[in-house]
Protein backbone atom coordinates (compact mmCIF):
# COMPACT_ATOMS: atom_id res chain seq x y z
CA UNK A 1 0.00 0.00 0.00
CA UNK A 2 3.10 2.45 1.08
CA UNK A 3 4.42 1.47 -2.23
CA UNK A 4 1.54 2.56 -4.58
CA UNK A 5 1.23 5.72 -2.35
CA UNK A 6 4.56 6.71 -3.26
CA UNK A 7 4.23 5.66 -6.92
CA UNK A 8 1.78 7.86 -6.68
CA UNK A 9 3.16 10.62 -5.38
CA UNK A 10 6.41 10.24 -7.85
CA UNK A 11 3.72 10.84 -10.06
CA UNK A 12 2.18 13.55 -9.53
CA UNK A 13 5.26 15.43 -9.13
CA UNK A 14 6.16 14.16 -12.60
CA UNK A 15 2.99 15.92 -14.07
CA UNK A 16 3.91 19.27 -11.66
CA UNK A 17 7.31 19.14 -13.41
CA UNK A 18 5.74 18.85 -16.72
CA UNK A 19 3.38 21.59 -16.08
CA UNK A 20 5.96 23.79 -14.96
CA UNK A 21 7.90 23.23 -18.39
CA UNK A 22 5.14 23.78 -20.44
CA UNK A 23 4.19 26.60 -18.87
CA UNK A 24 7.77 28.07 -18.38
CA UNK A 25 8.14 27.78 -22.54
CA UNK A 26 4.51 29.01 -23.13
CA UNK A 27 4.41 33.06 -24.51
CA UNK A 28 4.85 35.20 -22.19
CA UNK A 29 1.54 37.04 -22.25
CA UNK A 30 0.38 33.99 -21.65
CA UNK A 31 2.41 33.41 -18.33
CA UNK A 32 1.79 36.63 -16.73
CA UNK A 33 -1.48 37.58 -18.29
CA UNK A 34 -3.66 36.81 -14.87
CA UNK A 35 -0.94 38.45 -12.57
CA UNK A 36 -1.73 41.88 -10.68
CA UNK A 37 -0.09 44.19 -13.25
CA UNK A 38 -2.73 43.37 -15.79
CA UNK A 39 -5.37 43.11 -13.99
CA UNK A 40 -5.08 46.47 -12.68
CA UNK A 41 -4.29 48.02 -16.88
CA UNK A 42 -7.48 46.20 -17.70
CA UNK A 43 -9.71 48.07 -14.86
CA UNK A 44 -7.88 51.71 -15.21
CA UNK A 45 -8.64 51.16 -19.02
CA UNK A 46 -12.26 49.99 -18.31
CA UNK A 47 -13.00 52.66 -15.72
CA UNK A 48 -11.52 55.52 -17.96
CA UNK A 49 -13.56 54.14 -21.08
CA UNK A 50 -16.55 53.57 -19.03
CA UNK A 51 -17.20 56.58 -17.61
CA UNK A 52 -15.21 59.96 -19.47
CA UNK A 53 -17.49 59.13 -23.09
CA UNK A 54 -20.81 59.15 -21.04
CA UNK A 55 -19.44 61.89 -19.34
CA UNK A 56 -18.89 63.65 -22.64
CA UNK A 57 -22.29 62.18 -23.81
CA UNK A 58 -24.27 63.50 -20.89
CA UNK A 59 -22.60 67.13 -21.35
CA UNK A 60 -22.96 67.63 -24.73
CA UNK A 61 -26.71 66.83 -24.91
CA UNK A 62 -27.02 69.15 -22.19
CA UNK A 63 -24.71 72.56 -23.81
CA UNK A 64 -25.70 71.22 -27.52
CA UNK A 65 -22.14 72.10 -28.99
CA UNK A 66 -18.73 70.80 -26.74
CA UNK A 67 -17.61 74.26 -27.10
CA UNK A 68 -21.10 75.60 -24.81
CA UNK A 69 -19.37 73.46 -22.33
CA UNK A 70 -17.65 75.64 -19.31
CA UNK A 71 -14.19 76.00 -19.88
CA UNK A 72 -13.45 74.74 -16.03
CA UNK A 73 -15.08 71.43 -16.78
CA UNK A 74 -13.74 70.63 -20.02
CA UNK A 75 -10.21 71.20 -18.39
CA UNK A 76 -10.93 68.28 -15.77
CA UNK A 77 -12.69 65.83 -18.49
CA UNK A 78 -8.93 66.47 -20.51
CA UNK A 79 -7.03 65.98 -17.77
CA UNK A 80 -8.40 63.06 -16.32
CA UNK A 81 -7.87 61.87 -20.32
CA UNK A 82 -4.37 62.52 -20.11
CA UNK A 83 -4.19 60.76 -16.85
CA UNK A 84 -5.69 58.36 -18.04
CA UNK A 85 -3.97 57.38 -21.06
CA UNK A 86 -0.71 57.76 -19.03
CA UNK A 87 -1.47 55.34 -16.83
CA UNK A 88 -2.50 52.75 -19.12
CA UNK A 89 0.92 53.78 -21.44
CA UNK A 90 2.89 53.57 -18.08
CA UNK A 91 1.42 50.29 -17.27
CA UNK A 92 2.02 48.86 -20.60
CA UNK A 93 5.23 49.66 -20.21
CA UNK A 94 5.83 47.78 -17.41
CA UNK A 95 4.14 44.89 -18.96
CA UNK A 96 6.89 44.99 -20.81
CA UNK A 97 10.08 45.33 -19.11
CA UNK A 98 9.06 42.42 -16.86
CA UNK A 99 7.93 40.31 -19.94
CA UNK A 100 11.75 41.32 -21.02
CA UNK A 101 13.24 40.34 -17.68
CA UNK A 102 11.45 36.74 -18.40
CA UNK A 103 13.72 36.58 -21.90
CA UNK A 104 17.30 37.57 -20.78
CA UNK A 105 19.66 39.70 -23.12
CA UNK A 106 16.51 39.62 -25.26
CA UNK A 107 15.81 42.23 -28.21
CA UNK A 108 12.84 44.70 -28.47
CA UNK A 109 11.75 42.36 -31.03
CA UNK A 110 12.63 39.28 -29.76
CA UNK A 111 10.59 39.79 -26.64
CA UNK A 112 7.83 40.85 -28.84
CA UNK A 113 7.31 37.71 -30.27
CA UNK A 114 7.99 35.74 -27.30
CA UNK A 115 5.20 37.67 -25.82
CA UNK A 116 2.47 37.61 -28.85
CA UNK A 117 4.05 34.14 -31.06
CA UNK A 118 5.33 34.57 -34.37
CA UNK A 119 2.54 34.34 -36.51
CA UNK A 120 0.97 37.34 -34.64
CA UNK A 121 3.09 39.59 -35.18
CA UNK A 122 3.31 38.66 -38.95
CA UNK A 123 -0.71 39.42 -39.14
CA UNK A 124 -0.71 42.22 -36.09
CA UNK A 125 1.10 44.86 -38.17
CA UNK A 126 -1.70 44.53 -41.09
CA UNK A 127 -4.46 45.12 -38.74
CA UNK A 128 -2.75 48.07 -36.96
CA UNK A 129 -1.98 49.79 -39.87
CA UNK A 130 -5.50 49.29 -42.00
CA UNK A 131 -6.72 50.48 -38.28
CA UNK A 132 -5.03 53.58 -38.41
CA UNK A 133 -5.66 54.46 -41.53
CA UNK A 134 -9.48 53.93 -41.91
CA UNK A 135 -9.02 56.42 -38.21
CA UNK A 136 -7.13 59.41 -40.52
CA UNK A 137 -9.61 58.51 -43.36
CA UNK A 138 -12.30 59.21 -41.44
CA UNK A 139 -10.84 61.98 -39.45
CA UNK A 140 -10.59 64.13 -42.86
CA UNK A 141 -13.36 63.17 -44.11
CA UNK A 142 -15.72 64.79 -41.31
CA UNK A 143 -16.66 61.48 -39.80
CA UNK A 144 -14.51 61.09 -37.30
CA UNK A 145 -17.36 59.51 -34.62
CA UNK A 146 -16.78 56.30 -37.12
CA UNK A 147 -13.54 56.09 -35.43
CA UNK A 148 -14.88 54.22 -32.72
CA UNK A 149 -16.00 51.09 -34.71
CA UNK A 150 -12.81 50.95 -36.64
CA UNK A 151 -11.08 50.71 -33.69
CA UNK A 152 -13.36 48.27 -31.82
CA UNK A 153 -12.74 45.89 -35.12
CA UNK A 154 -9.15 47.00 -35.41
CA UNK A 155 -8.42 45.92 -31.65
CA UNK A 156 -10.84 42.93 -32.05
CA UNK A 157 -8.70 41.23 -35.30
CA UNK A 158 -5.67 42.10 -33.12
CA UNK A 159 -6.85 40.36 -30.15
CA UNK A 160 -8.51 37.48 -31.84
CA UNK A 161 -5.51 36.93 -33.44
CA UNK A 162 -2.86 36.89 -30.85
CA UNK A 163 -4.88 34.71 -28.61
CA UNK A 164 -5.54 32.03 -31.29
CA UNK A 165 -1.88 31.31 -31.91
CA UNK A 166 -1.20 31.75 -27.82
CA UNK A 167 -3.44 29.74 -26.81
CA UNK A 168 -5.55 32.22 -24.44
CA UNK A 169 -9.09 31.67 -24.82
CA UNK A 170 -9.90 34.55 -22.71
CA UNK A 171 -8.55 36.97 -25.05
CA UNK A 172 -9.79 35.69 -28.29
CA UNK A 173 -13.65 36.19 -26.91
CA UNK A 174 -12.63 39.74 -25.54
CA UNK A 175 -11.18 40.19 -29.51
CA UNK A 176 -14.62 38.76 -31.01
CA UNK A 177 -16.40 40.94 -28.36
CA UNK A 178 -14.78 44.03 -29.74
CA UNK A 179 -15.31 43.57 -33.52
CA UNK A 180 -18.87 41.98 -33.25
CA UNK A 181 -19.90 44.91 -31.59
CA UNK A 182 -18.23 47.21 -33.28
CA UNK A 183 -19.68 46.22 -36.52
CA UNK A 184 -23.43 46.18 -34.72
CA UNK A 185 -22.74 50.08 -33.48
CA UNK A 186 -21.87 50.88 -37.00
CA UNK A 187 -25.76 51.47 -38.53
CA UNK A 188 -26.53 53.44 -35.04
CA UNK A 189 -23.86 55.63 -34.98
CA UNK A 190 -24.14 56.94 -38.40
CA UNK A 191 -28.02 57.28 -37.89
CA UNK A 192 -26.96 58.86 -34.65
CA UNK A 193 -23.18 60.43 -35.03
CA UNK A 194 -23.47 61.37 -31.04
CA UNK A 195 -24.08 57.90 -29.57
CA UNK A 196 -20.30 56.86 -30.85
CA UNK A 197 -19.21 58.22 -27.68
CA UNK A 198 -22.09 55.62 -25.66
CA UNK A 199 -20.89 52.79 -27.80
CA UNK A 200 -17.46 53.96 -26.97
CA UNK A 201 -18.45 53.01 -23.07
CA UNK A 202 -20.21 49.59 -23.81
CA UNK A 203 -17.72 48.40 -26.19
CA UNK A 204 -14.71 49.46 -24.80
CA UNK A 205 -15.02 50.34 -21.12
CA UNK A 206 -18.01 47.37 -20.28
CA UNK A 207 -16.05 44.90 -22.31
CA UNK A 208 -12.58 45.59 -19.96
CA UNK A 209 -14.52 45.53 -16.95
CA UNK A 210 -16.59 42.57 -17.67
CA UNK A 211 -13.08 41.46 -18.67
CA UNK A 212 -11.21 42.61 -15.30
CA UNK A 213 -14.17 40.57 -13.00
CA UNK A 214 -13.40 37.56 -15.27
CA UNK A 215 -9.81 37.62 -14.23
CA UNK A 216 -9.83 38.43 -10.65
CA UNK A 217 -13.19 36.66 -9.54
CA UNK A 218 -14.53 33.70 -11.68
CA UNK A 219 -11.25 32.42 -13.06
CA UNK A 220 -9.69 32.33 -9.25
CA UNK A 221 -12.83 30.16 -8.28
CA UNK A 222 -12.20 28.06 -11.25
CA UNK A 223 -8.14 27.78 -10.57
CA UNK A 224 -9.18 26.96 -6.68
CA UNK A 225 -11.23 24.04 -8.21
CA UNK A 226 -9.01 22.54 -10.58
CA UNK A 227 -6.24 22.68 -7.68
CA UNK A 228 -8.46 20.75 -5.15
CA UNK A 229 -9.05 17.86 -7.73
Amino acid sequence: MEKKDLNLNELLENIRQIKGVIRQNSPITRRMFYSPLVQLLFFITGVTSLFLPFVYYVLIRRHVKYEAIPFEIRLVLIVGVIIGILMVSIGKYMIFNRARQLVPHASFLKTLFRMHSRQAMLLYPGFVVAMLFFTFFFIMTGNSHLVVPTMAIGIGFCFCTIGSFISLTELYLLGNYFWLTGVIAVPFIINAPLTSLLWTSGIFGAGMLAFYLYITIFHRMDKEQSDDQ
